[in-house]
């Protein structure tokens, strides 16, 4: 415990400090491309269309899909096996979804909140990699290839969890795949945090 704290409560603040540092990061690269590139219109240069509900649907769709066939072989026969051997070569990475602390329960009220309060960190992250990288790779190398480097480059991101890169890439070229299908960042700017915290929300309210 530290300061009358909880280990598992101090795990859950360094969570919430470490998802908020990454979103801030992703919104300083943001301004930093807007200030580079001065685009005429801001939200034509990133594809930020209006809500494209067949983007949303699609990734509900794929969602699903990737989740059952996870739950159904993917984890044991491909996820568990590739990290568990990446992890006996010292790299580090833990089960996707799995929560490494266990926040004081008598502290929901101020947990829960916290959680939502960082419900924006992967707008940026959709606006960042999808709607700027994977959009104006298109240019340069085509709409496929594109979809293939935007998705690897957003999953080395993910640095702090090399271990899953695999499953975190299937992941990857699903959201790639409708942003090349659909050319628009909105419906992913809100599906990643939303679907992010629900699936939180899931694994930490049982507890």
């Amino acid at each position: 415990a530290t300061f009358g704290v909880s280990a598992g409560e101090t795990g859950y603040i360094e969570f919430w400090l470490t998802n908020l540092l990454g979103g801030v990061i992703l919104l300083a690269l943001v301004y930093a491309v807007i200030k580079l590139e001065k685009p005429a219109n801001v939200r034509e240069f990133f594809k930020l269309g209006p809500v494209d509900w067949t983007s949303v649907g699609l990734m509900l769709g794929i969602t699903v899909v990737l989740d059952a066939l996870e739950f159904l072989f993917l984890r044991s026969m491909v996820y568990d096996p590739i990290r568990l051997y990446l992890n006996s070569l010292g790299i580090w990475g833990g089960a996707s979804m799995s929560i490494g602390f266990t926040p004081d329960t008598s502290l929901w009220w101020a947990n829960i909140p916290l959680l939502l309060s960082i419900i924006w960190l992967e707008a940026p992250e959709e606006i960042f990699f999808r709607g700027y990288v994977q959009n104006h790779l298109q240019e340069r190398i085509g709409p496929n290839k594109a979809m293939l480097a935007g998705a690897l480059i957003w999953d080395l991101w993910h640095i702090f969890d090399p271990a899953e890169f695999f499953r975190r890439l299937l992941f990857a070229l699903a959201f790639s795949a409708v942003f090349r299908l659909r050319q628009n960042t909105t419906a992913l700017a809100i599906w990643h945090p939303l679907g992010n915290r629900l699936l939180m929300l899931a694994a930490l309210i049982p507890m």
